[in-house]
């Protein structure tokens, strides 16, 4: 009998905006980012940003629908989208969702495949491919598959559609590099997908992580060298002039002018929110971030802010998006 080492779930814009939970003992959710197909061509995922908030206590982990066939080019216009915009912890999953699409020449299948799972690995992430055993076999060269990415299969095999909150091992999908398995569409009642991760392959990204921040909504000098690490500056831990602890980020902090290694900071997470890059904190920029971390938005960035970013700042990075 195969282990489980744990329950999850994966998401698309079907569980809604803030997802659907399964059972209290999942461990971690699989969300789709967005995706490509013939037919919208690249497109986003709207729920991404929300479930990824809303789930903020599970390991998650990103998937993209990859409806390129055997098209090396379009793989490549995938991942180039794609993977700048991932916003779960660098060496969290990151699959790609082959079931629809593919090409009748099996080696160009391949190359695409193994391009995006090359792809994910040098950026950083852990690639899995998403497909069912009957699917990979008509149009993928297993073989090579395996030879370069032996346990990094996500496969789908139902016996039915009743509702089950554990697999029957009777239809697992029996075949090497099986590292999770998608044993049911109806883990709970109303749909939803259930997984079982074999091999330990969900708890990448979320062992051994530096620089754990204590979630307690005061800016100190840890949680502001975490964001310059994020937003590329110096990490010095300050930045403002008066304070190294960047005066909490209290309703005070408004418009005040940053200190060298802040200021870069500010500017940098300026353009990501594109709002004017001027190094000031000022309510603009706030107002700014609070929409994106779906926090009240008062004009000042206060604990309830804090709390998000380091939130955040421990799943990886600052997610704002």
């Amino acid at each position: 009998m195969v282990q489980i080492k744990a329950h999850g779930t994966d998401q698309a814009r079907w569980q809604g905006p803030n997802g659907k939970r399964g059972y209290g003992r999942d461990g971690f959710a699989i969300l789709q980012i967005g995706g490509y197909s013939p037919s919208t061509g690249i497109y986003n995922q709207a729920t991404y940003p929300t479930q990824l908030t809303a789930m903020a206590d599970l390991r998650l982990h990103t998937y993209i629908w990859f409806e390129v066939g055997g098209d090396a080019n379009k793989a490549k216009l995938v991942l180039d989208y794609f993977l700048p915009r991932i916003k779960t912890p660098k060496g969290s999953i990151v699959a790609i969702d082959y079931e629809q699409g593919a090409s009748g020449n099996v080696t160009d299948n391949t190359n695409a495949i193994l391009y995006a799972m090359d792809r994910i690995a040098q950026a950083g992430y852990t690639p899995m491919l998403y497909t069912g055993k009957p699917y990979i076999y008509a149009h993928v060269d297993v073989a090579r598959f395996l030879s370069k990415y032996s346990s990094h299969l996500w496969l789908a095999a139902y016996p039915d559609y009743k509702v089950r909150s554990e697999p029957l091992f009777d239809f697992f999908p029996s075949m090497a590099g099986v590292g999770m398995w998608q044993f049911t569409s109806t883990y709970v009642l109303g749909g939803l997908d259930g997984n079982v991760d074999l091999t330990g392959i969900t708890m990448n990204g979320y062992m051994n992580k530096p620089d754990v921040i204590t979630v307690d909504g005061y800016a100190g000098q840890a949680t502001i060298k975490a964001m310059q690490r994020v937003l590329g500056t110096v990490q010095d831990g300050v930045i403002s002039g008066q304070s190294k602890y960047s005066s909490q980020f209290a309703p005070n902090f408004m418009n005040i002018q940053i200190g060298t290694g802040g200021s870069r900071m500010i500017y940098n997470l300026q353009k990501v929110l594109g709002v004017q890059a001027d190094g000031y904190f000022g309510p603009t920029t706030i107002a700014a971030l609070q929409a994106r971390l779906h926090v009240y938005p008062d004009g000042y960035a206060g604990a309830a802010t804090v709390k998000q970013i380091q939130s955040n700042l421990n799943r990886g990075h600052i997610i704002i998006d």
